[in-house]
């Protein structure tokens, strides 16, 4: 069964809910809606009610739901660590930030992003809120009938973006949400910093950009090659904005400027029925974000004293299931124990009647402990016997070979032109014929040298005797022209066999 992951975003008229349902190898976002809050008699429905009666109907305990703390209330600064010990780096963080947060260490909540990893440590963009702004946050969130088990700052959700595009070099991507700007920097794939601003006034009755707009889009490009040491390449411009908005910014910044639509993110969806260009492309990302980023390397607010029973609701869901699969599975084993107990038990008193027969048969009398009748057999019977020899065929024929391989690759001048192969070895046998107390063997060698350390060599084996050559040629055909055939006899020693029998 597929896990749904709801990311929500909403104002006093609508609720806007993207859905992602994940498998074990694969996402798609499968739903958006927009409901809206108001009733017919104007009151307002709070964000779970208009959940409720859209049809994703009611928030289950399995579903993951993703919301955004307000980024304006975020601080962010980028940070170099020689570790990356989670709880060293949760440790160092608040001192490393503290003095630009006018509040005291213990009111002060940071989380990070990771940037990179560098050799043993990390570069990581740090934000930093204040725990009473967290906790009201949680508050309202509770009261609109919402308890998400991920809050991620305000902008962090374009961090998808660079994952879903394969940015390459340093752009930029700015999303206009009403009267919210969210700028973000990324080095390829990587968000590296973010900046969320509230602005009066954003746009123009005609979508011309507003003077404060573009001041806040100038100032946070005019930073981008301090914090990252590059040029920027492009900005993407995505929410509530249109051509004009792309003219303008293009200008202002003097960078490649393109609208981005929820159709060009690449991510994978079933949503033919719907218009993604008409779609809140927040809702989207944020519904995708947690099969995107990896949840241990980003920030997210509901952590520490805010964790919430939310992030344990997938468990708690399947505890039933959990527990009555425990339950069966250890029944099962217990039966599985009892019957292999029975099995082995039975196997073990069959072969201690085997071993009272035995040792009744050859002591003639029963007994439990074999090591005891074999004492007693000993001191019987003693017997001296050698049942193989002391060199088998198949160990001489492994010696001789081993000796043809030590002659090695002749050189190129010894083999004529015209051989199958490039190069040969130096020796190759023929013919060889052995048993038990003799053998016979005929080889080729490239020159008499190498037949005579072939010679020597099995004259040092110990299984072998009486080595004597019995013929040898120059050959005077093609492939080994001028080679050395050879046939050589030998005699194999064996151990005489001694028998015995009872000691008087």
């Amino acid at each position: 069964m597929a896990h749904r992951t709801l990311g929500i975003t909403w104002n006093n008229d609508k609720v806007n809910i993207g859905v992602v349902e994940a498998s074990f190898r694969r996402f798609e976002i499968t739903d958006f809606y927009s409901p809206d809050r108001k009733k017919e008699d104007d009151d307002s429905l709070t964000v779970a009610q208009t959940i409720e009666k859209s049809p994703v109907g009611k928030l289950k305990p399995t579903d993951t739901v993703v919301v955004t703390f307000p980024g304006d209330q975020v601080m962010y600064e980028t940070i170099e660590l020689p570790f990356r010990e989670p709880k060293r780096v949760n440790a160092a963080l608040p001192f490393q930030i503290m003095e630009s947060m006018p509040m005291s260490i213990e009111n002060l909540m940071v989380d990070y992003h990771v940037i990179e990893h560098k050799g043993k440590g990390m570069r990581v963009l740090a934000a930093a809120v204040s725990k009473e702004g967290v906790e009201e946050f949680l508050t309202n969130t509770i009261q609109e009938g919402i308890d998400p088990g991920v809050i991620i700052p305000e902008g962090f959700e374009l961090a998808v973006i660079g994952r879903t595009l394969d940015f390459d070099g340093t752009n930029m991507v700015v999303l206009v949400n009403g009267n919210r700007l969210e700028m973000s920097v990324f080095q390829d794939t990587r968000l590296v910093n973010l900046r969320v601003v509230a602005l009066k006034k954003p746009l123009e009755k005609d979508q011309e950009t507003s003077p404060e707009f573009l001041r806040e889009i100038i100032l946070f490009a005019a930073a981008i090659s301090d914090f990252t040491g590059q040029k920027l390449k492009a900005v993407y411009l995505t929410g509530n904005v249109g051509e004009a908005t792309v003219d303008s910014v293009s200008q202002a910044v003097g960078a490649q400027t393109r609208l981005l639509t929820a159709d060009d993110m690449g991510l994978s969806t079933t949503l033919d029925r719907h218009d993604l260009a008409k779609a809140d492309i927040r809702a989207l990302l944020m519904a995708a974000f947690m099969e995107t980023i990896s949840i241990r390397d980003t920030i997210n607010l509901r952590k520490g004293s805010f964790a919430s029973a939310a992030q344990y609701s997938l468990l708690k869901g399947k505890l039933k299931l959990i527990t009555a699969t425990a339950i069966t599975f250890f029944v099962l084993l217990g039966i599985r124990s009892y019957v292999r107990y029975h099995t082995l038990q039975g196997q073990y008193n069959m072969s201690l009647n085997q071993v009272r027969a035995l040792t009744r048969a050859l002591t003639g009398k029963p007994s439990d402990n074999p090591e005891k009748v074999i004492k007693l057999m000993k001191k019987q019977l003693t017997y001296n016997t050698h049942i193989m020899p002391l060199c088998t065929v198949t160990s001489t024929t492994g010696k001789i070979f081993q000796q043809v391989s030590r002659a090695g690759i002749s050189s190129q001048s010894s083999v004529q032109m015209g051989s199958d192969k490039e190069n040969s070895f130096a020796m190759e046998v023929e013919s060889m014929r052995i048993n038990e107390s003799q053998g016979y063997i005929r080889c080729q060698s490239d020159t008499i040298e190498t037949m005579e350390q072939f010679i020597e060599g099995l004259k040092k084996q110990d299984c072998l005797t009486d080595i004597v050559t019995e013929t040898t040629e120059r050959i005077s055909f093609r492939r080994h022209e001028g080679w050395q055939r050879f046939s050589l006899k030998f005699d194999l020693k064996q151990k005489k066999t001694k028998t015995g029998g009872k000691k008087k």
